[in-house]
């Protein structure tokens, strides 16, 4: 039981958001990469695209839409575990940042995000 019990708070006090956020800012950086490259590519006149630029289009899509998929997953697995911790988690700026709000204690500051 005291294993058991132990292996649970530390799973509520893992903060999935790190890990998993930076997995999906890394695949969707890549998809902003890849996107701005074929932008310039088409100003600069090319309009057909060879295999390996294929290969390119083709995994920003995979790898942007699959980062935005991984980030959320870290911001929703990690809420869920709040309100059953005693102590007090503290919340990755990227989940207030995914979520688009600010968590507002009572005193009107902000908690874990710089302003």
């Amino acid at each position: 039981m005291r294993f058991l019990n132990s292996i649970i708070w530390t799973a509520l006090s893992y903060n999935p958001v790190r890990i998993l956020g930076a997995l999906g800012m890394v695949g969707v950086g890549f998809a902003i990469l890849v996107a701005s490259v074929l932008t310039v590519l088409r100003l600069g006149g090319v309009s057909r695209l060879g295999p390996w630029g294929i290969f390119a289009l083709f995994s920003g899509l995979v790898l942007g839409v699959t980062g935005v998929s991984v980030f959320s997953l870290g911001g929703g697995v990690q809420l869920p575990g709040v309100p059953v911790s005693k102590a007090s988690v503290q919340q990755g700026c990227l989940v207030s940042l995914s979520l688009t709000l600010r968590w507002i204690d009572n005193s009107g500051g902000s908690e874990g995000c710089p302003p």
